[in-house]
């Protein structure tokens, strides 16, 4: 991989990190609670870790090359 392609990628998953989103919503929910935000914070890194090592193990690129494979993952999916 060359340089300017990990630095892409590393820039990207900063800008992704800082988006508020669901994994935002969940911890200042815990948060408010009262509730340790610790448990909540491991947790949201246990799955980026998993995902993260389903990407470097070549799972996203055999995803990405067969389609069979997407629709199966998104079987839940409406369609509208």
């Amino acid at each position: 991989m060359t340089g300017g392609a990990v630095l892409a990628f590393w820039g990207t998953s900063f800008l992704l990190v800082l988006t508020p989103g669901a994994d935002w919503a969940y911890m200042i929910n815990a948060g408010l609670r009262r509730r340790s935000v610790a448990a909540a914070v491991g947790g949201l890194l246990v799955g980026y870790v998993a995902l993260t090592a389903l990407v470097a193990a070549g799972v996203a690129a055999l995803v990405a090359r067969s389609p069979q494979v997407l629709t199966v993952l998104t079987v839940g999916e409406r369609r509208t």
